[in-house]
């Protein structure tokens, strides 16, 4: 049995969630999650707090990373339902995750994506899922580019486009 795009992606971004917690090391985190972690590290006592505190931080960063990724998928989700839908179909989707953006490239044929009636409902679609994500506290980008010309794939993983799904032959894109 063929997995999914909700499992194929919820398989791989459990694999990723620890780079969320990399950002550790250079020192950068949302403030509210320095400052939950530092009040409750302060009222169990300094040393073990230090100890505590660096774990809950790493926690609540694995958590924050993985409850984004689902949101952003869910929202993708969506709007690849009404594509479908309206018989546009994308060939290919690339995902760069982060937990505060997410941006996604959907590749199709040019003759959908120059099609007039693709502005009138697919952008129109995409605009409002980006602009209701960020009053969910995450920015989405949507694209969408012409897949008859050569992707290259390695240029995209650089860009952070790390994961890739082709929806003909329904697996991931190395």
């Amino acid at each position: 049995m063929e997995a999914t795009l909700e499992q194929t992606f919820t398989k791989w971004i459990a694999t990723r969630i620890d780079e969320a917690v990399s950002d550790f090391r250079e020192g950068y985190f949302p403030i509210d999650v320095v400052i939950s972690a530092y009040e409750q590290g302060h009222s169990i006592g300094l040393k073990k707090g230090e100890s505590l505190g660096i774990e809950n931080i790493k926690e609540q960063v694995r958590k924050k990373y993985y409850e984004k990724a689902q949101l952003a998928f869910q929202s993708i989700s969506e709007l690849i339902e009404i594509m479908i839908k309206e018989e546009k179909m994308p060939d290919k989707l690339f995902i760069n995750h982060s937990i505060e953006h997410t941006s996604f490239i959907l590749l199709m044929g040019e003759e959908l994506i120059e099609d007039d009636e693709f502005y009138e409902s697919i952008y129109k679609h995409s605009s409002a899922i980006e602009n209701r994500t960020i009053q969910q506290d995450l920015h989405i980008n949507i694209s969408f580019a012409d897949d008859n010309v050569n992707t290259n794939y390695a240029l995209l993983a650089s860009d952070g486009y790390k994961f890739g799904y082709d929806f003909k032959e329904r697996k991931i894109i190395d």
